[in-house]
């Protein structure tokens, strides 16, 4: 069983590998629109600028200039954008999704979880068998 769970394990980790150097990835696109294009992705990121008709993201490190208008950028949050990559090397918009207060909500669940560890350890103790009612 043990042998079987590590060669499925190899098996997959070679073939993702295997794939992610073959398949699309902002940096091939860039320097070859014409082989990389005509695809379609979904990426979480962030606004940097937003202007009348185009917009620019930062994916991969690099500011991504969008074709597409009547976006908004997220309060406090992220977004979700929906790309068409065109063989000509443009990067057309089909659809977003802004996640506004996302950040708060993650300061809140970090509150919430230290509030929780130190309701727990008022409550139990732990000794070296394990943990004992305080």
């Amino acid at each position: 069983m043990f042998l079987l769970t590590v060669s499925i394990f190899l098996y997959d980790n070679v073939k993702t590998a295997e794939r992610a150097r073959e398949g699309f990835s902002i940096d091939k696109y860039m320097e070859n629109p014409q082989k990389y294009g005509g695809r379609e992705f979904e990426h979480m990121t962030n606004i940097v600028n937003i202007s009348q008709n185009h917009f620019y993201i930062k994916l991969s490190g690099k500011d991504i200039k969008v074709i597409g208008s009547d976006i908004k950028k997220p309060i406090f949050g992220e977004i979700v954008v929906y790309l068409d990559y065109k063989k000509n090397g443009r990067i057309e918009l089909i659809d977003y999704h802004t996640y506004d207060y996302n950040y708060l909500l993650y300061i809140l669940s970090i509150f919430a979880l230290i509030v929780f560890i130190m309701m727990f350890f008022k409550e139990w103790k732990i000794t070296p068998r394990g943990f004992k009612n305080a």
